[in-house]
């Protein structure tokens, strides 16, 4: 054969065999999936392209290991973690053979992750201190260690170390963690430097009066948590585990010495004692009451201090001490003008005086009418009557007066008395000028109801010549007295203004079933003769006695006093010639059973109602609670209101919302954190309390 066609031949038949190889290779990867670096919690997308013959299949595979469901072209992996991390490919095969690509490699980051750190730490003081923090983080963490939240300059590294500790190194420590993925924070160490307790301010020593609040108070250094104890004179209080003791209405007991022990695990101080004093200078806290009186009465004066006993008296007249006058009673008997004066009582102990106000003691007056007396010239020794009116109210069987008269021109000669079974005794007090009339009813009877005329004459002598109206006697000048007995024998004293004006008991006493107080009406009865109204009238109250704990019984309801001390009553209206109207007193009587008997005077001035007041705070309605109760009568209302020592507070009521407030007197003072009061009626409020009746406080911080 030919060389040149042997040449062909084998050129064709390797063309032939190269064709034939050709048409059945396997698939071919044109683009091969791509590597990442990724934190975890996000999503990869890897992706193949792939050339072949028929239908592709796909397999993928982590760390050459098949991963179940994963034939598809494109590999999705969501919230990817960092087991999840490593060399991925992907083998592709068709019906000739397969393929496999090359590895992508994914890289997985995390955030810091604390795997273990310090716990809650405790050194003594001067000792070190060491924090550290163990963690897990891709790529590596940084460190920034805080105390109480606030950056520590230079303490970047997994381990902070305190060399000497001190007290102000105790505090909360944590550790800021941070990558490229994220940021943690370890957990708060409570680091304490144990501190033995140190008393920097020591309670101080107090000197008060009797009744005081008083607070002691210690400020102590320490670490870990500080206790407390107090003690009096050593021996622990229980319960008082405070920084500060409270002591409310100290007394004589109270006096001592008081410290607080602190306490810690490392050790214990005891503060200064501070010494407590209650001083014990004697406090008048019931002056005498001042007396209007009869020439012949009889007055008990009474006086109350409080201090450290033994507490002594003296009893004074006119600032002068009285021989034998050492007790808490003072009794004047069968008073004459020289006892018409001022008493007063000095209280006195180891550690002071203190001297009560004077109680003044004066004469009742009364206006008595003398009759008209007709005027000529009379001749020396004639005999002239001169006939004298007073008006006497129902009740009364004893009357007495003095009458004056012009002593160089006229000689008292006789009475002679014109109300039958009466007796009637004059004295003469010449040359003072002055007849003393005592008018008396036979015993147990007594005046009927309204007002009724005793009738006398005043028998004269006529010294020289005179043409003297004897009408113009003038009783007004000179001491006048008078006596009221009432018809179950009790002794009323009243001051007369023109007419007569009595008040007078209506027996009836009792008991408020909510206050403790004793309430007494009276009736005043002004006639029809009287001349003139009285706008609000004022009652001056005195003397309403003592009871069987020889406790004074004291007035709860007075508006005011007058400048002796004397209490006074203001009338919430005005009298009216004819009127009669019923006055209520309220007392305190210690015993519950005993009976005020007051001395009870109508001042001849009229008085004027306090004026409303004015600005003050109303409590809010949490701050008071009203309680109703009906009881025999009619109702009683209750108010109970949180309140601050020393306060003044009025009680305003109304009948409706669209009323106008009105102000109860007197005001209250309070004098502890809570106050109760009582709406009884007159006259604390102008008529009787309803069911109904709207109530506010008002609290002046001013007053």
């Amino acid at each position: 054969m030919p060389r040149n066609f042997r040449k062909w031949l084998t050129g064709v038949v390797l063309a032939m065999f190269l064709g034939a190889s050709a048409a059945s290779a396997a698939p071919t990867i044109t683009t091969p999936p791509a590597g990442a670096i990724i934190c975890a919690g996000t999503n990869v997308v890897m992706s193949v392209a792939a050339n072949g013959t028929g239908a592709l299949s796909y397999q993928w595979q982590l760390n050459r290991t098949n991963l179940a469901g994963a034939t598809g072209s494109t590999l999705v992996r969501n919230n990817i973690q960092p087991i999840q991390q490593g060399h991925y490919r992907v083998v592709v095969s068709d019906t000739t053979g397969s393929v496999t690509s090359t590895e992508a490699l994914v890289v997985v980051l995390f955030p810091p992750t604390v795997v273990a750190q310090t716990g809650n730490t405790t050194v003594d003081a001067g000792q070190p201190a060491t924090f550290t923090v163990l963690v897990t983080a891709k790529p590596p963490s940084t460190y920034q260690w805080r105390k109480n939240s606030q950056a520590i300059t230079g303490a970047t590294n997994n381990v902070y170390t305190i060399s000497s500790a001190v007290g102000t190194d105790a505090g909360t420590y944590d550790c800021l963690l941070a990558n490229s993925c994220g940021t943690a924070t370890s957990s708060p160490i409570q680091f304490q430097v144990g501190l033995p307790p140190l008393v920097t301010t020591d309670p101080v020593d107090q000197s008060v009066e009797p009744g005081a609040n008083v607070t002691f108070s210690v400020v102590a250094t320490g670490s870990p948590t500080l206790t407390y104890q107090w003690c009096k004179d050593g021996t622990p209080l229980p319960g008082q585990t405070g920084t500060s003791i409270s002591l409310p209405n100290v007394q004589f007991v109270d006096e001592g010495g008081y410290s607080v022990k602190v306490t810690n695990p490392y050790g214990m101080i005891a503060s200064r004692t501070a010494t407590l004093t209650v001083s014990g200078r004697p406090v008048i806290i019931v002056h005498p009451l001042s007396h209007s009186v009869l020439l012949g009465d009889n007055v008990t004066l009474n006086v109350k201090a409080k201090g450290r006993e033994p507490i002594s008296y003296q009893w004074m007249k006119a600032g002068v001490d009285i021989p034998g006058a050492t007790s808490t009673n003072l009794l004047l008997s069968n008073i004459q003008a020289a006892d018409i004066t001022t008493y007063s009582a000095r209280a006195f102990n180891t550690e002071g005086t203190a001297v009560s106000s004077n109680a003044v003691i004066s004469l009742s007056g009364r206006v008595v009418r003398v009759g008209n007396t007709q005027t000529f010239q009379f001749t020396p020794g004639d005999i002239v009557p001169v006939p004298v009116t007073i008006d006497a109210e129902g009740g009364e069987n004893r009357v007495r007066f003095s009458l004056a008269f012009d002593a160089t021109r006229l000689t008292f000669s006789s009475l002679s008395n014109r109300f039958n079974g009466a007796t009637a005794n004059g004295a003469l007090a010449d040359p003072a000028g002055m007849i003393t009339v005592d008018w008396q009813l036979p015993t147990g009877q007594a005046l009927s109801a309204g007002s009724n005329q005793v009738m006398f004459d005043v028998h004269f002598a006529i010294k020289s010549t005179t043409n003297q109206a004897i009408l113009f006697l003038p009783p007004e000048n000179s001491p006048v007295a008078k006596s009221i007995t009432g018809p179950n024998g009790e002794t009323l004293a009243a001051k007369y203004i023109t007419g007569t004006v009595v008040f007078k008991r209506t027996g009836v006493y009792f008991l408020s079933p909510l206050t403790g107080f004793t309430q007494e009406s009276f009736y005043c009865v002004y006639p029809s003769t009287a001349l003139g109204s009285l706008p609000f009238p004022q009652m001056e109250v005195s003397n309403p006695g003592i009871d069987t704990l020889n406790d004074p019984i004291i007035l709860m309801n007075a508006t005011k006093t007058n400048s002796a001390g004397t209490a006074i009553v203001v009338h919430p209206g005005t009298l009216f010639p004819g009127n009669i109207v019923t006055t209520f007193l309220e007392f305190d009587v210690s015993d519950r059973i005993t009976a005020p008997s007051p001395t009870l005077n109508l001042l001849e001035e009229t008085g004027v109602l306090p004026s409303e007041p004015v600005g003050g705070t109303a409590l809010a309605n949490d701050k008071v609670r009203v309680i109703r109760q009906v009881v025999a009568g009619g109702t009683v209302a209750v108010i109970d209101f949180f309140s601050t020592n020393g306060r003044l507070y009025y009680v305003q009521y109304r009948e409706n919302a669209a009323a106008t407030w009105r102000s109860s007197f007197p005001p209250v003072r309070a004098s502890g954190p809570t106050t109760r009061w009582s709406d009884l009626g007159s006259s604390r409020t102008s008529d009787q309390p309803t069911a109904t009746r709207e109530y506010r406080v008002l609290e002046f911080s001013n007053r």
